[in-house]
């Protein structure tokens, strides 16, 4: 008797899981005629680019085929991407980049600042040598603004004489930061930022071209600033 309940409840079983595999396979064909039925209809667009997408590029036109492309060879590439460099920014300056103004025209601006320094310190000394009426046999230190003036453009030496004057009371100059050039069609404008002894001088040099070389035809003081607030 209990083989007879067993056969009839496996029958059971059997026949209810024929009926839901049926049903999933009938479920499955629908679906699947929709999804054909759809993909017939459906307007597909052309791919773009697609072999760039599909292909392995393993060389570039400018780098060698030696060179692997990692992404530092990418940023070494000459005929790729530029990519700007980084540089300091001086807070109520102007960013060190002076990428804009290189060879003889930085040249020139750096040797101004030097020998406003030099300058400014042989003022210095001359003067505490005579606040303590040294006698003659001691060495005095005579400034020379000689090589200052041979860096001024024909016809502008007043402007070194003028900015002289108007600075003499913040030397000595103990150093400069030169900042990022700003260009237009009729100017180049370059900032400077000078150490002095007791404030910082913002000055504006205006460089032009004479004679196949670069001369400083303009020297302006934008401010001077304590080390703790402005002036």
């Amino acid at each position: 008797m209990k083989v007879i309940l067993l056969i009839l409840i496996f029958s059971l079983f059997s026949f209810s899981c024929g009926k839901k595999k049926e049903a999933a396979a009938k479920e499955y064909l629908t679906l699947q005629s929709e999804f054909n039925t759809k993909n017939e209809e459906a307007k597909w667009t052309y791919q773009i680019e697609g072999k760039r997408l599909s292909q392995n590029i393993d060389s570039f036109e400018a780098v060698s085929n030696q060179v692997s492309l990692t992404p530092s060879a990418f940023i070494a590439l000459q005929g790729g991407h530029s990519f700007s460099g980084i540089y300091p920014y001086i807070e109520g300056f102007t960013t060190l980049d002076v990428t804009d103004a290189q060879g003889e025209l930085l040249e020139l601006i750096e040797k101004f600042c030097n020998e406003f320094i030099k300058y400014s310190n042989d003022v210095s000394v001359s003067k505490i040598q005579k606040e303590k009426k040294l006698t003659e046999d001691i060495e005095r230190v005579s400034p020379d603004s000689s090589t200052l003036t041979s860096l001024m453009a024909r016809e502008t030496f007043y402007s070194l004489v003028l900015y002289i004057h108007d600075t003499e009371s913040l030397f000595p100059v103990k150093s400069f930061m030169i900042g990022k050039p700003f260009i237009t069609d009729e100017n180049f404008e370059i900032p400077v930022r000078f150490t002095c002894n007791k404030k910082i001088l913002y000055t504006y040099i205006y460089p032009i071209q004479q004679n196949g070389g670069w001369k400083i035809q303009q020297l302006e003081i934008e401010r001077t600033e304590d080390y703790g607030g402005s002036e």
